[in-house]
């Protein structure tokens, strides 16, 4: 009978332990997805949102048509980038940043092009040559901006 107890006991014992310490790890979950998900103050006083690229979604659109992450082009072809938004977003301009360089504010009216803009930066020239990166920053109607990922665009003669 002792022997019973005391299995039920360390038994006890061990479950308690264990519901504490996945109760922990939900805890500093829930708080380290709080801080990375929610907006953050800006310096400026406008809002940010952290995590950008799982709302902005930045890709190239090769000669076939397909977008991709990582294209090369050759001089004189059309440098697109596609800027895709979730639909329940209310985007409201957009501008690019090519090669460390940002380029101006673009309206973006979701009735014209709905949830998908692309940018036409038409055609690459000598000063485009190498490997250049491209991303875009959107801004919303409630004045957030949000980062999309890195597109990397060589261009090749």
């Amino acid at each position: 009978m002792d022997f019973r107890r005391s299995a039920l006991r360390s038994r006890g014992a061990i479950g308690k332990a264990t519901v504490a310490a996945i109760a922990v790890l939900v805890i500093a979950g829930a708080i380290a997805l709080s801080a990375a998900l929610g907006p953050t103050s800006h310096p400026s006083g406008s809002r940010v949102a952290k995590f950008a690229s799982t709302i902005v979604v930045a890709r190239a659109i090769e000669a076939n048509g397909s977008l991709v992450t990582n294209v090369t082009y050759t001089l004189g072809q059309e440098l697109l980038l596609s800027i895709t938004v979730p639909d329940t977003t209310n985007p409201v301009s957009v501008h690019q940043v090519f090669s460390n360089r940002a380029y101006g504010e673009l309206a973006w009216n979701v009735t014209t092009t709905h949830y998908t803009y692309v940018i036409d930066s038409g055609p690459a020239d000598p000063a485009d040559l190498g490997v250049n990166h491209a991303y875009a920053v959107v801004t919303f109607a409630d004045g957030t901006t949000a980062r999309s990922n890195n597109v990397t665009m060589t261009v090749t003669n």
